[in-house]
């Protein structure tokens, strides 16, 4: 793991694969032939043979993404990947200190994450709702007694086979519909 420097002076946690390790090391060791000057500390330096400055991440993801063929190319930035993180995030039951952790792996507060990269919760509510309803619908709730509700997922679903000899209860359901 490292440490970088985020928004208003932040240090972000960066956690870095062997993979991502050894193309560092590649890199700098190669420095010189990539016209990176000796002044520049940055890893990520701008190549132009006198800049000190480094390469900003978003302008690297948009030039990538400008050299393939997307259909959207401009919902692939940094901030969708936080969303996508914080929402997802919601999946998981987590206290308040390890969504500061989350929030600070992302680059800001728990505050900032809470407004602004979690999903709502009107939408999560629906989710979880929606897959209780589905049960009910199936006639499979009583398959859920003693679950969560946040526990029952769409994949249960599949894992539970229906039963041909239903519990009275449902079948009774069944028939008032």
């Amino acid at each position: 793991m490292v440490e970088i420097m985020g928004k208003r002076n932040r240090k972000v946690p960066v956690l870095l694969t062997p993979d991502v390790k050894e193309a560092i090391v590649v890199l700098n060791s190669t420095r010189g032939k990539g016209n990176v000057t000796k002044e520049n500390t940055y890893v990520f330096a701008v190549n132009n043979g006198k800049s000190t400055k480094h390469r900003r991440g978003n302008d690297v993801i948009r030039q990538a993404c400008s050299m393939v063929d997307l259909q959207h190319p401009d919902v692939i930035t940094s901030t969708s990947l936080r969303k996508y993180a914080g929402t997802v995030s919601q999946l998981i039951d987590m206290d308040h200190n390890e969504l500061g952790w989350l929030a600070t792996h992302l680059g800001h507060d728990i505050q900032i994450h809470k407004q602004f990269y979690r999903m709502q919760e009107s939408t999560l509510e629906m989710a979880v709702v929606g897959n209780l309803l589905m049960a009910i619908d199936e006639g499979r709730a009583h398959k859920f007694k003693g679950k969560n509700l946040r526990d029952i997922t769409l994949q249960d679903f599949d894992n539970i086979p229906s039963d041909e000899s239903d519990s009275e209860e449902d079948l009774n359901m069944k028939q008032t519909f």
